[in-house]
């Protein structure tokens, strides 16, 4: 079972938790980053209070090391129009995430792939190059689109199975 908090969720939560993917051609960024905080010192066990910060600081994030981080982006309503879409997982030292470095780059899907229930599914990378935001974007080409439309989240880990359930099961 993939548990998830929505805070991890680049999707628009706020405008029923999914994010749009149509208009001309171009770049969109989804609606929410993911602040990992700035590095900085860290509080040791040197007083009883435990307030003095330590001389040795976290210098960097390694969100591939470890038990793996995934990239889940499930597609919840067919692309039209467009010829291609590219979803890329980007990392910014600004909440804008402006001038990003990408971090995974699915490639260019053509539409006829992007339909209702395809489901987009990336290890996050080790590196050093991560940066204090990460975000998700999409990278369209072709005519102006009229629909499409995802919800992408990261994750510990991955249901084995589509996303949603029939209706009318209750979890106990």
């Amino acid at each position: 079972m993939t548990i998830r908090d929505y805070q991890a969720s680049f999707t628009d939560t706020s405008s029923g938790s999914t994010t749009t993917v149509f208009g001309a051609a171009g770049t969109y960024i989804a609606p929410n980053s993911y602040d990992t905080s700035p590095l900085s010192s860290s509080l040791t066990e040197l007083t009883a209070a435990d307030t003095t910060l330590a001389g040795n600081s976290n210098t960097y994030r390694d969100f591939g090391g470890g038990d793996p981080l995934w990239l889940v982006i499930n597609w919840t309503t067919a692309v039209n129009t467009l010829t291609s879409v590219k979803m890329q997982l980007i990392t910014s030292a600004t909440s804008d995430l402006a001038t990003p470095t990408v971090m995974y780059d699915f490639g260019a899907v053509v539409i006829a792939s992007l339909v209702k229930g395809f489901r987009q599914i990336a290890r996050l990378p080790r590196s050093t190059a991560w940066l204090q935001w990460i975000g998700l974007q999409a990278v369209t080409v072709g005519s102006t689109g009229t629909t499409g439309a995802y919800v992408g989240f990261l994750c510990k880990d991955v249901d084995a199975v589509d996303f949603g359930a029939a209706s009318g099961f209750s979890i106990k």
